[in-house]
């Protein structure tokens, strides 16, 4: 029995160990001990729970997540794409690296070129595979909604042209994503967009601003509001030092 190459340990801010198991998702903390010398104290019991859990790993479970590895690797039957529709950004988030909405707007959109690559990829993928999932991706992707609804058409052509099923999702400020938007989204498979937070209101909008340095905590929350009704949303928070407070009054 070996401790799991899926285990990543630390200290937190008083000392104690953690570990986090890639493979359960699930943090375990074991106080003064680290893994190699919590094995001298460990009951019987524990060693078990251990083992379930994917701490440890005996040769045969390491060799079975080995196989198990490759057989997704080469399987046929899904394909996830995550497809960058635009740099363009329609906010001016203090932190951020991506493209402003202004002058390098065309410049940080798709090309048409690079549509008709990418049109052409997934027309090969829909063949080869029975499901292909999209995440659209940018910048703010809903700058680019004339290039998403394009392509759209064309892949759910496709799909049905090879009984391919296509999902979609989407990662978005949530700033412009209205409930009209999220309508027009219900007409094909879309499971869910992702909305990201930095904190509470007051928080939140000393980051997350306008590109007239307003703040986007009150717009997004209306929009998310609204557009629930009609697909799912998943909450992204960004933490850090400054704002980690701030993250327990917006959970509330």
């Amino acid at each position: 029995m070996a401790q799991s190459l899926y285990n990543i340990q630390f200290k937190d801010s008083n000392g104690q160990t953690i570990i986090y198991n890639c493979l359960n998702e699930r943090f375990l903390s074991i106080g003064k001990y680290t893994l190699e010398t919590l094995l001298n104290d460990a009951t019987e019991e524990d060693l078990h729970k251990l083992l379930e859990l994917n701490y440890f790993m005996e040769d045969e479970k390491k060799q079975e997540i080995i196989e198990r590895y490759k057989r997704i690797k080469e399987q046929k039957k899904k394909f996830s794409l995550v497809v960058s529709v635009c740099e363009t950004c329609n906010l001016a988030c203090i932190y951020c690296y991506q493209a402003s909405d202004g002058q390098d707007s065309l410049q940080a959109a798709m090309s048409p070129e690079t549509e008709e690559q990418l049109l052409k990829f997934i027309t090969k993928i829909i063949q080869d595979y029975d499901q292909l999932h999209i995440c659209w991706f940018g910048g703010e992707p809903l700058i680019n909604l004339n290039l998403i609804k394009r392509l759209t058409d064309q892949i759910e052509a496709a799909a049905k042209l090879h009984n391919c099923q296509v999902t979609y999702e989407m990662i978005s400020n949530g700033y412009i994503f209205t409930k009209e938007l999220a309508e027009y989204f219900t007409k094909y498979d879309f499971n869910r967009v992702q909305i990201t937070f930095d904190g509470d209101q007051d928080v939140h909008d000393q980051y997350r601003i306008t590109k007239g340095r307003k703040g986007t905590f009150e717009k997004i929350l209306q929009n998310i509001s609204q557009i629930c009704e009609y697909i799912n949303v998943t909450i992204r928070i960004n933490v850090q030092k400054n704002n980690i407070q701030s993250v327990k009054k917006l959970l509330h």
